[in-house]
C-alpha cells in the first residue's frame, strides 16, 4: 500500500496537467486529501492501473509482463513521485530487478 500511495502523488499531477492545471507534485498526503469527483477517481484508476507500484519482485513481474507483451527491445522507466528520495528508490528498485 505505500508503493500506491506514493504512486498516487503522480497520478494527481497527470490528471491536474490533463485539466489544463499544470503545477508541481502534491505529496501522497495531499493525493490522499483531494476532493476526487467520480470521473476523476476513475481516471486516476486507470492511469495507476497501468503502471507496475511496488517493490522489486513486483516490479521485476510487472516489467517482464510489458516486455514479454510488447516483444520490446528495451524499456524507458519513469518515475512521477513527490519526495526526490522516493524517486531514487525507484530507480535503485528497477536497477537491482534489471541486473
Amino acid at each position: 500500500m505505500l508503493f500506491r500511495s506514493i504512486a498516487g502523488s503522480g497520478a494527481l499531477s497527470f490528471l491536474q496537467l490533463r485539466q489544463g492545471k499544470p503545477g508541481r507534485v502534491p505529496s501522497p498526503e495531499e493525493a490522499a486529501a483531494y476532493p476526487y469527483s467520480d470521473i476523476e477517481r476513475h481516471f486516476v484508476e486507470d492511469r495507476l492501473s497501468n503502471q507496475v507500484i511496488g517493490g522489486p519482485d513486483t516490479v521485476l513481474k510487472g516489467l517482464t509482463a510489458l516486455q514479454d507483451a510488447t516483444r520490446a527491445n528495451e524499456l524507458m522507466i519513469t518515475t512521477l513521485v513527490h519526495d526526490p528520495s522516493d524517486r531514487l528508490r525507484t530507480f535503485e528498485i528497477v536497477a537491482e530487478v534489471a541486473s
